[in-house]
């Protein structure tokens, strides 16, 4: 079945911090929920966090960069 071309168009809203840890709670909602059957969605979890600090790491390392390329424009 053929997709329609107005959804292969369509992007996907930029992956921030800010959705990642909503995504957390939604997930620590789920897991509080389930009760002792929480535990399924710890995976998800654990990847949501692996995640997370994978991004932040990226934005402090562009952090890094631009700050060097302001000392070389300075020079």
């Amino acid at each position: 079945m053929a997709v329609p071309t107005d959804r292969r168009k369509a992007k996907a809203p930029p992956v921030t911090i800010e959705r990642i840890e909503r995504a957390m709670d939604e997930v620590a909602l789920a897991i509080h929920m389930a009760g002792a059957k929480g535990a399924v969605y710890l995976p998800i979890y654990e990847r949501l966090e692996r995640e997370l600090q994978a991004l932040r790491e990226k934005q402090a390392t562009m952090a890094l960069v631009r700050a060097r390329l302001e000392r070389l424009a300075a020079q």
